[in-house]
């Protein structure tokens, strides 16, 4: 429901130091605002700001959230971020408005075309191809050309991949990642409709970077692996830690969908962490500052966050967006709202005709705000308690009672009961964002496993063998050890012929069928054995 887009040119050089506010909504006259629903936190959430009708300006609001306090653009990383992908590349899609009101909310100057701009490893391989059509695609396709590089990899070993990533425009991009990664704050602004007097759809708000954001993560590990296998340790060493910052700046977007970009990246960040440890030459003086390095990075954005701000007003949204079919006046996207109503009926049509007529919104709103009170005290539970915890929310709210109900019951039903079922309906799209808080426990428990990897190699470094029990990293290596944060149990360690298995063994996922632990070894582990 969230594309990507940018487009062509603002020139002028905006010099205010925080986001700039919008313009402000038309005025309109009180007997013409809306009445439909009651301005207050226990229904809409916010107070304010409002629109030109009188409805809760959930977009603003969001971009509110992500400036507290006012953030200077020496300060906003996703200034630089523009820096590096905004450019004139091919394949981005051109729209002039939605680019110039994103530098006008930055208030940051357009950046100069450069004569070889920034292009992903994926156009550069495609370049090639089409230089060289006697070659058959899979041999573009060998492991030379995987990316991001899983391994560390040399100028020998890629020749190709070597000449993309010490082209001019890449090497750009890496010193532009590695200010940017040094900077404090992340807030990429949410912009709607030109139309002041449309209400935006946040279903259809635009999330046009969280894309390039994970290419660039991907580029990062690229490069560290290219700087390990060169033997460049440092560098190594400085390029994953631009890589986890990366994650942490992004994960303060505020959107569940930017959150697991952001965790995704991260994720590849703690592979390559391992693989960084156990690297036989790295000097050990680089091996321990590099654990420092790692324990002293800030988490990501608790989940809880979007699920109790973006994702909530996304669902109040979607039933303003629905009141302003009974608005005297018929709103100019009304064909868009009409289209959000069927969607939400599941193509229903009596139910879709229910949902804009003779109901009770503040109801629907109340609702769906008790809804996701309950749901955020749920993601914030322990694994293992979370999925009981659900199923008992969707008990007490009856919460798909809806499914059960005949057409006949739909049209007695008074205001008020459409108001319950139209918040049913809507939170029910929301449902899956369960699986969300599983992402962050999974993310979290890789960082903690690899801060146990880091002790364990540090231990071999020291006494020559891995140690029979986990409990030896402590205190020398580990101040404690951490738990299997989905079963509360110790974690699995199992020693045999010198090498190890970790294991967080709560975590079983069905992948392709078959239980998929959360796992690293020690190079020299073998499966079979």
């Amino acid at each position: 429901m969230k594309a990507t887009f940018i487009g062509l040119v603002l020139s002028l050089v905006l010099a205010s130091m925080t986001l700039a506010q919008p313009p402000a909504p038309p005025k309109v006259a009180d007997d013409d605002k809306q009445k439909l629903i009651t301005i207050s936190p226990e229904t809409t959430f916010i107070v304010e700001p409002l629109d030109h009708a009188g409805f809760p300006d959930y977009l603003e609001f969001l971009n509110r959230e992500l400036n507290q306090g006012g953030i200077p653009s020496t300060e906003n990383a996703a200034a630089v971020l523009l820096e590096i992908i905004d450019r004139d590349q091919p394949g981005l899609p051109l729209n002039v408005h939605y680019r110039a009101k994103l530098y006008q909310r930055l208030q940051v100057p357009l950046p100069a075309i450069d004569d070889e701009p920034y292009v992903s490893w994926f156009t550069y391989l495609e370049k090639a191809q089409s230089k060289t059509p006697d070659v058959p695609l899979g041999g573009f396709e060998t492991p030379a050309h995987e990316y991001p590089a899983s391994t560390p990899w040399t100028s020998k070993d890629r020749s190709l991949m070597t000449e993309w990533i010490e082209s001019p425009g890449t090497r750009r991009a890496l010193e532009h990642l590695e200010e940017m990664t040094s900077r404090p704050r992340f807030a990429l602004p949410y912009l709607g409709s030109d139309d002041q007097d449309t209400m935006t759809n946040l279903s259809m708000i635009l999330l046009p970077w969280a894309s390039y954001v994970r290419d660039l993560g991907r580029l990062l590990k690229t490069q560290a692996m290219y700087d390990l296998g060169e033997g460049r340790f440092e560098e190594a060493s400085s390029r994953l830690i631009q890589l986890h910052r990366l994650a942490e700046l992004h994960s303060q977007q505020m959107f569940v969908i930017e959150k697991l970009t952001s965790i995704a990246i991260d994720s590849t960040a703690c592979e390559a962490d391992v693989i960084f440890a156990q690297d036989p030459d790295l000097p050990t003086e680089i091996l321990k500052r590099h654990a420092k390095r790692l324990a002293e990075l800030p988490p990501l954005d608790d989940m809880s966050h979007a699920l109790s701000k973006a994702e909530r007003v996304l669902a109040l949204n979607a039933v303003c967006m629905i009141a302003q079919l009974r608005l005297p006046k018929p709103p100019a996207n009304q064909a868009e709202i009409e289209r959000l109503a069927k969607e939400l009926s599941g193509g229903n049509p009596i139910l879709s005709k229910l949902f804009s007529t003779l109901i009770d919104d503040d109801v629907a709103i109340r609702n769906l705000n008790q809804y996701f009170d309950r749901f955020v005290q749920i993601s914030q539970l322990p694994y293992w308690e979370r999925e009981e915890a659900f199923e008992k929310m969707s008990q007490d709210f009856q919460l798909n009672a809806i499914e059960s109900l005949t057409i006949p019951q739909m049209l007695l039903q008074s205001p008020q009961e459409r108001g319950e079922m139209l918040a049913k309906q809507v939170f029910n799209q929301f449902a899956v964002l369960d699986h969300t808080t599983t992402s962050q426990d999974r993310s979290r428990m890789k960082r903690e496993l690899v801060h146990v990897v880091y002790a364990l190699e540090l231990y071999h470094r020291t006494h020559g063998n891995y140690p029979e029990e986990l409990s030896q990293l402590v205190p020398a290596q580990l101040t404690v050890i951490p738990r299997d944060r989905f079963s509360d149990q110790p974690l699995s360690y199992e020693l045999k012929t010198g090498h190890y298995k970790l294991e967080c063994a709560g975590y079983r996922p069905l992948l392709n069928g078959k239980p998929s632990p959360l796992k690293f070894t020690s190079t020299g582990w073998i499966e079979s054995e």
